[in-house]
């Protein structure tokens, strides 16, 4: 009872000791920060560096070609750190909508995040236009995030392009809308005229009256050998009413139903045939064992 008590406190110990640890309250900050403007060619336009909370974008003038590249070494308690959201976000000033651009990881603690109007237009189609530029940065072991605005630029795009149009998810243009997938099926196999069908079927029930007609009159079919004995009739009658009711499945199998609906049915009439069929065909070969019997004890006494 002790030992247990004891380990109980030490794993409660262990839990408390854990969560404290992954909510331990750490201080963001990012040195080496620098943003740099590239041409359509990857020449170095403009570069600016300084610190957090100065702004190092002054309105500068962006073309379509151009890149804004951020680079900056995160650290957390002044030791390096990975953080695990690091975003540029590019909010169009007009309209409110941004673009996000997710930080990729270079050497150390080093973070690289890269913009510009192909980017943005995936994201938020094409709006030239006056955008903030804000640095942000967020991991759980970390209270609050960072966000740095780093200033405001200008995307130039073509006088010639058409108005703009925002793509969100609340104004989607017409022009954004993808087309309606339409699957194509395999078209029919040519059929004949439905009289030559109905002609064919007449003509097989035609046959089958015939069969039927020459097994009734031709050759003298008829009930003589139909079981005496009341449970074996019933039992000879419930087995051919089983065949019926199997050929009108194959029916309804041909007409409706597919194979899954038809076998769970198949399966049980194909059960109730086997054993009433048995059982009517073991009471005919009883009556008829027992009729010969019969015959046999009366030749006997008339030969007595």
């Amino acid at each position: 009872m002790g030992m247990g008590s004891t380990l109980g406190q030490l794993c409660c110990l262990l839990v408390v000791l854990s969560s404290s640890s992954l909510t331990t309250a750490k201080e963001w900050s990012l040195k080496d920060v620098r943003v740099t403007l590239l041409d359509a060619g990857g020449n170095k336009v403009q570069t600016n560096s300084g610190s957090y909370p100065a702004e190092l974008l002054n309105s500068p003038q962006i073309p379509e070609q151009h890149v804004i590249q951020v680079a900056a070494s995160v650290l957390a308690d002044n030791e390096p750190f990975k953080p695990q959201q690091m975003f540029l976000a590019l909010k169009h000033v007009e309209t409110g909508v941004a673009a996000y651009m997710v930080g990729k990881a270079k050497k150390g603690s080093t973070y690289e995040l890269t913009a510009n109007a192909a980017l943005i237009e995936k994201q938020i189609g094409k709006l030239a236009g006056l955008y903030e530029v804000s640095l942000m940065v967020g991991h759980p072991e970390v209270s609050q995030g960072l966000v740095w605005k780093l200033g405001q630029v200008e995307l130039v795009l073509p006088t010639s392009d058409p108005s703009p149009s925002v793509r969100t998810a609340h104004t989607q243009p017409i022009s954004n809308v993808r087309p309606i997938i339409t699957h194509m099926f395999r078209p029919p196999e040519k059929r004949p005229p439905a009289m030559i069908s109905m002609f064919f079927a007449a003509l097989v029930v035609l046959i089958l009256a015939a069969l039927i007609g020459f097994l009734v009159l031709g050759l003298g079919v008829n009930f003589n050998g139909w079981p005496q004995d009341g449970m074996t009739a019933l039992s000879a009658l419930a087995f051919h009413g089983l065949i019926a009711a199997m050929l009108g499945l194959y029916l309804v199998f041909w007409l409706r139903w597919n194979l899954i609906q038809t076998l769970p049915v198949a399966l049980g009439l194909g059960a109730a045939l086997v054993a009433v069929g048995h059982k009517a065909l073991s009471g005919i070969a009883t009556e008829r064992l027992n009729s010969k019997t019969g015959v046999g004890s009366k030749v006997s006494q008339k030969m007595d």
